[in-house]
């Protein structure tokens, strides 16, 4: 949907969202990778987080979304050399990180996060769901409807272009 000449490319590829490289490119990591140890993944984690909090200096902490192969790699425990907190645990008391959670979205080495506060990325209603019922040119034809919104997101910029919106993958 474009309106007065902006558009949305969702969050994979919208150039207001600070896309972060996991593949060779970039970080060169693999969350679900499961033999990585708890060291090796907070030090990755900690790179992707810093995409946000440090380099486009988001103020606001953010809830961070993984697929469900990431969540089922962090439920490890962080060390097996001590009575040690899950992986997820370990990533989720860093700061700038809000929250960690899982989203069915997103699959594979995918993770995405912004704040949630409404003042740097929000939902967009250009207008409300609405269901119109068609005509029935006669007694025994179909009750048909159509359903019909356009709804997509904002991700605002500060003067300098820097986000608080952030999606990572390979």
């Amino acid at each position: 949907i474009v309106v007065d000449g902006l558009s949305w490319l969702g969050m994979r590829a919208d150039t207001r969202v600070e896309q972060v490289d996991l593949g060779a490119g970039g970080i060169n990591f693999d969350f679900t990778d499961t033999a990585q140890t708890g060291a090796a993944i907070k030090a990755a984690f900690v790179q992707v987080r810093d995409a946000l909090w440090i380099t486009n200096n988001c103020e606001q902490d953010a809830t961070y979304y993984i697929s469900r192969q990431i969540a089922s790699n962090w439920e490890r425990k962080f060390s097996a050399q001590y009575d040690a907190k899950t992986i997820q645990a370990e990533m989720a008391a860093l700061m700038g990180v809000a929250a960690i959670k899982t989203s069915s979205k997103l699959t594979g080495n995918e993770l995405m996060a912004f704040p949630l506060d409404s003042n740097r990325i929000r939902p967009v209603v250009g207008m409300g769901i609405n269901t119109v019922a068609m005509p029935r040119p006669v007694y025994n034809s179909n009750y048909d409807f159509v359903v019909w919104g356009a709804a997509g997101f904002e991700v605002r910029t500060d003067y300098f272009g820097n986000t608080c919106a952030m999606f990572a993958q390979d």
